[in-house]
């Protein structure tokens, strides 16, 4: 980085004193004329070219906790089944970020559209993040009666009899 340059050659710099002859200002001392002129160059760069940089970048707004997901203007357009993934990813988006909040009502409208197994267990698992213990529960137990009898939910079987 730049500042790093600054100062490894600030410590190299041996300037003279006008003041005592034959004697030389220390190496590490403001009074170091080069090593004052490398310090405010540092201090420069640091806070005026490094926020102007961050500021250029634009962060992507944030899906917050207790917020409803923002249903576009043709939403009505699309098939229910796109809708429900737009939800679902929605929570999943939101459970990274543990704001479980957030994760549950994304996918409670995602299984309100389309009742997908595997929404329901998600959704199960955001009730229990949230201290919702008996929706969490009817939900496990709604997924397990529903992975009984779909041989290609038995993998999340186990998870879902432990929880």
């Amino acid at each position: 980085m730049l500042v790093f340059d600054f100062i490894a050659i600030a410590k190299q710099l041996r300037v003279p004193s006008h003041t005592k002859p034959g004697a030389y200002y220390s190496r590490f001392s403001l009074g170091n004329p080069c090593v004052a002129l490398l310090t405010l160059l540092c201090f420069l760069t640091s806070h005026i070219a490094l926020p102007l940089h961050t500021q250029a970048q634009e962060t992507p707004p944030e899906y917050t906790e207790g917020e409803q997901p923002k249903k576009e203007a043709d939403a009505d357009e699309q098939p229910p089944e796109l809708q429900a993934q737009q939800y679902f990813e929605m929570g999943l988006a939101a459970s990274r970020r543990n704001r479980w909040h957030s994760a549950r009502d994304a996918w409670k409208e995602s299984y309100a559209l389309v009742p997908a197994p595997l929404t329901l267990l998600n959704l199960a698992s955001a009730y229990a993040h949230t201290h919702e213990l008996l929706e969490s529960e009817e939900a496990y137990l709604a997924f397990i009666e529903q992975a009984e009898q779909d041989p290609s939910l038995a993998e999340y079987l186990p998870l879902a009899k432990q929880s």
